[in-house]
């Protein structure tokens, strides 16, 4: 846990503490994603980052995927599908 979250730092934080679970919604991902050089970092330490709570944009997720691999998973919640619905990495 962080006293305050600084985009800066945040995977320096990831990598030194080697985060395994994390939950990120879609316009902090996104943020994420442009972070220059960060398709170079590896996240063999993350097992799985739920991505929820706001609709997320198919060049967001496709991008996400290619920077963490299996470890990004989506999550839906809505009273049609009782109540969250996931979608693994490889849907």
């Amino acid at each position: 846990m962080v006293a305050r979250f600084y985009l800066a730092t945040l995977l320096d934080l990831m990598l030194r503490e080697r985060i395994g679970y994390m939950l990120v919604v879609p316009t902090l991902l996104n943020t994420i994603n442009r972070i220059p050089g960060i398709e170079q970092r590896k996240f063999s330490h993350l097992k799985c980052m739920m991505v929820a709570a706001a609709p997320i944009a198919d060049d967001t997720a496709l991008e996400a995927y290619e920077i963490f691999g299996d470890a990004m998973y989506q999550g839906y919640g809505q009273t049609e599908v009782l109540p969250v619905a996931m979608m693994g990495p490889r849907q």
